[in-house]
């Protein structure tokens, strides 16, 4: 196995995050893995000098100006399936000028089943001005639908973070994606998250998942699950959880309390 890990470091007061990239692994490589364990990520910044970047820049011309406040992980690896944990971290006031405050993924790769787990993370006060206040997830793939990309949020809190799409998380699928691609959050807390501008254009105060193109993607819609979830004093324009065109199950026992604004945002294709 060849493996990465980051354990017990603080990072504070940073302009540009902690990154990572994985892209083409050489053969007989082993199967990559990257651990971030008992971390502190604090005060950190991504700032951009020049105008946002789409998510397909970032993608295919590897351009991050703005993401990842303090984290930043790319994935475009089609030869080998990545482990990625982040465990027992906690991040706090970061920001990022576009997207993920705190965190910023992008995996993708043909036929591979990347793998992303995050759990007992703290996640408070961050910042991001376009999505993901907290985490931001895009997911670019087309392989097959026994080969997807998987991330999962087990026992974390996400508390006072903002963002016009997902204050607290965002995860969007963009490409040819949508082959089976699943997003788990399970027993996490979600308070006092809001909308960046808290106007009219926000949405997914705490989560939003979307999809990029129903039309293309309709026989291979992602199954999405929210489970045993607490959802207090967040507020936005539209949704506390906002669902983008993406089959999602509500599960177990989700409470909703105190929050401002409705709490499920559903957003279907024609």
């Amino acid at each position: 196995n060849s493996g990465t890990g980051i354990v017990n470091a603080s990072y504070r007061g940073n302009t540009g995050g902690v990154s990572f990239g994985y892209n083409t692994l050489p053969v007989n490589f082993g199967s990559p893995s990257l651990l971030v364990t008992d971390c502190v990520f604090r005060n950190n910044s991504a700032r951009a000098t020049s105008a946002f970047r789409t998510s397909s820049q970032a993608f295919f011309a590897q351009i991050f100006t703005g993401r990842g406040g303090s984290l930043a992980l790319f994935v475009n690896e089609s030869r080998y399936d990545l482990d990625v944990t982040i465990r027992n971290c906690t991040f706090t006031e970061n920001t990022a000028r576009s997207f993920g405050g705190a965190v910023y993924l992008l995996l993708g790769g043909f036929g591979t089943s990347h793998r992303v787990v995050v759990e007992r993370a703290r996640v408070i006060s961050n910042v991001a001005q376009l999505g993901g206040g907290g985490f931001q997830a895009s997911f670019f793939n087309n392989g097959p639908e026994d080969a997807p990309l998987m991330m999962r949020f087990d026992d974390c809190r996400f508390e006072n973070n903002s963002g016009i799409a997902g204050g607290g998380i965002f995860v969007f699928t963009s490409t040819d994606g949508g082959v089976g691609n699943l997003v788990q959050i399970r027993s996490t807390l979600f308070t006092g998250n809001r909308g960046y501008t808290g106007g009219p254009g926000d949405y997914g105060a705490a989560v939003a998942l979307s999809l990029l193109n129903p039309l293309v993607e309709r026989s291979n819609f992602p199954r999405h699950e929210i489970t045993d979830c607490e959802f207090h004093n967040n507020s936005g324009a539209n949704g506390v959880v906002s669902v983008g065109y993406s089959p999602t199950n509500f599960t177990g026992r989700n409470v909703f309390s105190g929050n401002k604004g409705t709490s499920l945002r559903v957003r279907v294709g024609s």
